[in-house]
């Protein structure tokens, strides 16, 4: 999930999407990236990204720290509370599926 782009890369990485998915030994794997400024609260206190209905298990990564696992791979809703943090803020989100469960998410992520 911390894999160093060059800001030129447009090769790399590919659009998320239904039937994107990558399968790797009957397991499948997505990693969404996103960036963002949080507010200045966020930055000062910290806060919490919700995340509704991911599927698969699941790591999330925000700017190069895991900050967190989901063990299940059953569809559920995840909090990931973060500490301050600076001005940017890179979130990476690796999904992971097996033979029964294709892994994703279906619904809003909120920053609050």
């Amino acid at each position: 999930p911390n894999a160093k782009l060059a800001e030129n890369d447009n090769n790399t990485w590919e659009p998320f999407g239904g039937g994107n998915l990558k399968t790797f030994n009957e397991q499948s794997y997505y990693v969404l990236r996103t960036t963002f400024i949080p507010y200045q609260s966020f930055k000062t206190n910290g806060g919490v990204i919700s995340f509704k209905n991911v599927s698969g298990a699941a790591e999330f990564w925000l700017n190069g720290k895991l900050l967190a696992t989901k063990e299940s791979y059953e569809m559920s809703d995840f909090e990931l509370k973060f500490p301050a943090v600076g001005n940017a803020c890179e979130l990476r989100v690796l999904l992971i599926g097996n033979k029964q469960i294709e892994p994703g998410m279906s619904n809003t992520v909120l920053v609050n």
